[in-house]
């Protein structure tokens, strides 16, 4: 306990001079912590022997950490391709379908790699529609929380900034050099920090209950362990070109009915994959741009060219440009998904929606 509250005091002087990038923010917030350091020093004191004794304590008191016992333990999905197996075990009807078809072809859509699975395949096995349509519920809903975790420490990188501002504010209320009005806007700001918080950390724990639902896990896991990112955004969209013939080799394959839908929903996928990969392109050159105006903030601010509150500011914006990066890679995963499910012959039940997060209308059936 001793040992996390060392560690704590010097992680709050870190955050607030990192999550800013000046100094001015860190001594904001000095005096508070100060006096817990000092009581941090006062306990280790107490100690003679110092570490050693600090080590034999908290193995006495371990307990105050552990788990209780019957807490569902958290399941490790460090990847996409791993939630798949875990989608199809539930469903006993799949059992067949997965012994009949070849290792390869499992495998295939187990990794994600549809492209790479001969469109002859579907008619050959229809029972391959059930075990793509799971798959890619799976993938959605792993991709979906793994942006959400993402958001929510971005949304506390933002509420740092933002804290550092407000207390910073209400010193210079105090002392007079600032207006109550002034003061008022800082407060505004900070309360609208702590509910973009807030619904960062409830959609959080919505797309973990979603994810373990999509598993039918609930209740045997309490949460998920996932990357701190998504998968990286391809430098280049598939051709046209290879798009198209695949489009075709699938449509000779289809009988009529279903030559019909696919040949309804393939421009929606094609327009929501192109457009979805251009948006996060976007996204993240307009990250990258956020980054430079935040150094250079930073390097104005040192040559007494701008002030706290441009710096505070500029890293509130990167919070908030950096949470628009995750989301639109998300959408472009979920085109992807959807793509590659039509260029197989099924029909995903929605389309993303750019920018919402969720799917759009009704495919066409």
């Amino acid at each position: 306990m001793i040992r996390r509250l060392l560690c704590r005091t010097i992680s709050n002087l870190v955050l607030a001079a990192a999550s800013t990038g000046i100094a001015a923010v860190a001594f904001a917030q000095a005096s508070e912590a100060s006096i817990e350091w000092r009581r941090a020093n006062d306990a280790v004191g107490q100690f003679r022997r110092g570490h050693a004794d600090i080590l034999k304590w908290e193995e006495a008191n371990r307990h105050d950490s552990e788990e209780p016992a019957g807490t569902p333990a958290t399941l490790a999905l460090m990847t996409a391709d791993a939630a798949v197996p875990l989608a199809w075990q539930p469903h006993l009807d799949m059992a067949q379908t997965l012994a009949v078809l070849p290792p390869e072809i499992v495998e295939h859509v187990a990794a994600g790699r549809w492209a790479e699975i001969a469109p002859g395949w579907r008619r050959r096995a229809p029972e391959l529609d059930e075990l793509l349509d799971v798959a890619a519920a799976a993938r959605k809903a792993w991709l979906k929380a793994v942006a959400a975790g993402q958001a929510v420490k971005h949304r506390k990188n933002a509420l740092a900034a933002t804290e550092a501002a407000a207390d910073l504010a209400a010193r210079m209320a105090r002392v007079g050099n600032w207006s109550r009005l002034q003061e008022a806007r800082v407060q505004t700001a900070l309360n609208a920090a702590r509910t973009d918080l807030k619904r960062a950390e409830y959609a959080h724990v919505s797309a973990q209950a979603e994810l373990l639902g999509t598993l039918r896990l609930s209740g045997v896991h309490a949460s998920v362990a996932l990357p701190d990112a998504l998968p990286e955004l391809p430098v280049a969209a598939v051709s046209d070109s290879v798009l198209r013939r695949r489009l075709e080799a699938v449509m000779a394959e289809l009988p009529g009915a279903e030559r019909l839908r696919t040949s309804a929903s393939a421009p929606v996928a094609l327009a929501a994959y192109r457009a979805s990969h251009e948006i996060a392109l976007q996204a993240g050159e307009d990250l990258k741009l956020q980054d430079f105006v935040v150094e250079e903030t930073v390097l104005r601010y040192n040559g007494m060219l701008a002030s706290v509150w441009d710096v505070l500011a500029e890293t509130r914006n990167r919070s908030q440009a950096a949470v628009n990066a995750v989301d639109a890679l998300r959408d472009f995963w979920i085109a992807d998904i959807d793509l590659q499910h039509v260029l197989l012959g099924g029909v995903p039940e929605r389309f993303i929606s750019l920018g919402g997060g969720k799917e759009a209308v009704a495919a066409a059936h």
